[in-house]
């Protein structure tokens, strides 16, 4: 779970080096369930294959954010040192 330190939106989070449609379906289906959150985000640099969001079965719709846009994100947050760093 995380909060926008500003807006205090609140949002449920899951970050994954790599995954297929198969995970993809089951984090919206286990994300959507959660009581927590207003928005669900899975998070893939290294996606394998082409992966599509499914509909949302509740209130709620998982935003999948994958390949060059996590990098594009990083580097447009100003997070180019912080992540060669913990990449290291």
């Amino acid at each position: 779970m995380m909060e926008q330190s500003f807006t205090r939106e609140r949002m449920a989070v899951q970050i994954k080096s790599s995954v297929n449609q198969q995970v993809v379906d089951d984090y919206a289906r286990r994300l959507d369930e959660r009581n927590a959150g207003e928005r669900i985000m899975l998070i893939c640099h290294s996606p394998a294959g082409t992966l599509i969001v499914p509909p949302s079965t509740g209130r709620r719709r998982l935003e999948l954010v994958q390949g060059s846009e996590v990098a594009d994100l990083a580097i447009n947050a100003g997070l180019v040192d912080w992540t060669i760093a913990h990449a290291l």
